[in-house]
């Protein structure tokens, strides 16, 4: 497994990637701290990773490796190389730990629910396959009828589930739907998202014996951040120190965050990654920490992403950023299942369904409402332009085995 130090890994991308060339042309290799080192922040990533060309700008010196392409829920797809080696060195440390952790046992059987093909569905398959246990995999994707996926996995009695946040969603509800539930599944093992509303309560209502686990924290840039392990909170992770430096910086100033529960953006360097080096790169998720410094394999929470794309409407401009937010406000008062917001020529459509079916219409109208004023307050928008629709979750049920955008602009392009 080839792992690399700080200055091995600047060393590296200065010398094969066009990035990291220019960004570090003044720097002295034999004067490197991390603090010192330029932070590539969210706005230039994501020109670079979305760019047509993207390929372009990794290592010039090697198409030797595997492409992926995110889920565009950023916006657009981001495009990411990584070296064979450097592949197999992620996947073997996933299965180590997994291992020690005991979010995989032996004679496990996995049902590999990520999109067919994603990044997400060849970690977990690169895991199982580096297991030091005995495991076995059913590579399922998520492109299947609810009904095709759970007669799938119990007919090979499948005991633990991986896949993201929204294909799990999609299955509590069908199965509830249907007045069942699956007690034969022990742990779901997630991500790609973060639950919101009473999401994750429906999941543990269709399955009541599984423990859920995020099976890992990563993004398509940087690879593998942070691992979480049975008995954390949800969106608690540890650092993989073997893989990352993680650093958490200030959203304004960049200045770095030391203490305990203090709000910041994260920003990683890869220890791993040379095909596609990642150095102090913000990679868009909101983060503070939970342990003091110099704890070992110090934990963390997650806590959303700060979404680019504006959106212009009336004098603002709205993000998929004050979405999540709205949706903050709205976890106070309402039991939400799922909320989209369509933009319209000359209106908004907030599309809500809830858990139950006692939700007051008006009332869910002023909430709505009210939680708009209150994360975009200098926002003019007509009374009469802002809808709210209230659905039944099967609204979104076609959808909902990828991830999927809160924002949909239906308006003509401008």
């Amino acid at each position: 497994m080839s792992m690399y130090t700080l200055k091995q890994i600047v060393s590296l991308a200065k010398e094969n990637s066009p990035i990291y060339r220019e960004l570090y042309k003044d720097i002295n290799l034999d004067l490197i701290a991390l603090e010192t080192l330029p932070i590539l922040t969210h706005e230039q990533l994501m020109r670079i990773v979305q760019d047509k060309d993207a390929i372009r700008f990794f290592s010039s010196e090697s198409n030797d490796g595997i492409v992926y392409q995110s889920s565009a829920t950023t916006g657009q797809p981001k495009a990411t190389l990584f070296g064979r080696d450097e592949w197999q060195t992620t996947v073997k440390l996933l299965a180590v730990n997994h291992w020690r952790s005991a979010t995989l046992h032996a004679n496990d059987v996995v049902a590999n629910l990520c999109v067919g093909g994603s990044a997400s569905f060849m970690f977990v398959h690169g895991t199982i396959e580096n297991f030091p246990g005995r495991c076995c995999e059913l590579p399922l994707g998520s492109d299947h009828d609810f009904d095709y996926l759970i007669n799938s996995c119990r007919k090979f009695s499948v005991n633990v589930l991986a896949g993201i946040n929204s294909t799990f969603i999609g299955l509590a509800h069908h199965l509830l739907a249907q007045g069942q539930s699956a007690p034969e599944i022990k742990r779901i093992l997630c991500g790609g998202e973060l639950f919101y509303g009473n999401q994750l309560a429906l999941v543990k209502a269709a399955f009541p014996d599984a423990d859920i686990i995020p099976f890992m924290f990563a993004t398509t840039e940087t690879g593998l951040i942070g691992l979480a392990e049975p008995g954390f909170a949800q969106n608690v992770f540890c650092v993989c120190p073997e893989a990352c430096l993680l650093e958490i910086v200030d959203a304004e100033t960049k200045e770095v965050i030391t203490e305990p529960g203090k709000m910041g953006l994260a920003v990683v360097t890869s220890l791993l990654r040379s095909a596609a080096p990642a150095i102090r790169v913000e990679v868009g998720d909101y983060a503070q920490w939970i342990d003091s410094p110099g704890t070992a394999r110090r934990k963390f929470s997650i806590h959303g992403r700060r979404y680019l794309k504006e959106h212009p409407f009336y004098n603002t401009n709205i993000t998929e950023t004050d979405v999540y937010k709205i949706i903050e406000c709205l976890e106070k008062d309402v039991d939400l299942l799922k909320l989209k917001l369509e933009l319209h020529e000359r209106g908004i459509r907030f599309i809500v369904a809830c858990d139950g079916t006692d939700t007051d219409v008006k009332a869910l109208e002023k909430i709505v409402t009210d939680a708009l004023r209150v994360v975009k307050p200098d926002a003019i928008i007509p009374c009469e332009a802002v809808h709210v629709v209230l659905v039944d979750f099967s609204y979104f049920i076609e959808g909902i085995r990828r991830k999927g955008r809160v924002i949909s602009d239906l308006r003509a392009p401008r």
